[in-house]
């Protein structure tokens, strides 16, 4: 047993520069997960949801369905989505995690290459480290914090 010296549970809110709001949870002590990675993003014509629990699954939903028949539809991956063809080249197969970081290595070296770009970049890197430095600011001074300040 040790010292455990990050958050076990983290929430904070967020306002974008166009107006948008949104909440951002994170959790190490989540009852019942396994690789809970996800993200839902709402908007004012539709939703879309994803979680890695879930790998090979997106679901959407657009506003302006016929009454009765709301809801959101699954779209599953297949050999039409990139990346997943050469893995699988009929649908209904699923790629896996240890897939995921093929492609991720794959995405590297063209980067490296000078044939493509890798996600996240250092610049990206630095922009998401601003956002938690901004977040853990506005936790000690019980205030709003601009990414700017």
């Amino acid at each position: 047993m040790r010292e455990v010296t990050v958050d076990d549970q983290a929430n904070f809110l967020v306002r974008f520069a166009n107006g948008a709001s949104g909440a951002v949870s994170a959790s190490w002590v989540s009852c019942g997960r396994k690789m809970q990675l996800a993200f839902e993003i709402v908007g004012t014509k539709g939703s879309i949801d994803f979680t890695q629990e879930r790998f090979n699954e997106l679901r959407l939903y657009t506003s302006g369905q016929p009454k009765g028949r709301e809801g959101f539809k699954l779209i599953c991956a297949g050999p039409d989505h990139p990346d997943y063809g050469p893995f699988c080249p009929a649908p209904g197969h699923q790629i896996g995690f240890n897939d995921l970081k093929v492609i991720e290595v794959k995405t590297l070296i063209e980067a490296v290459a000078g044939n493509g770009k890798s996600y996240p970049d250092f610049q990206e890197a630095y922009e998401v480290e601003r956002v938690v430095e901004a977040v853990h600011r506005s936790s000690a001074e019980g205030r709003w914090i601009s990414i700017e300040q």
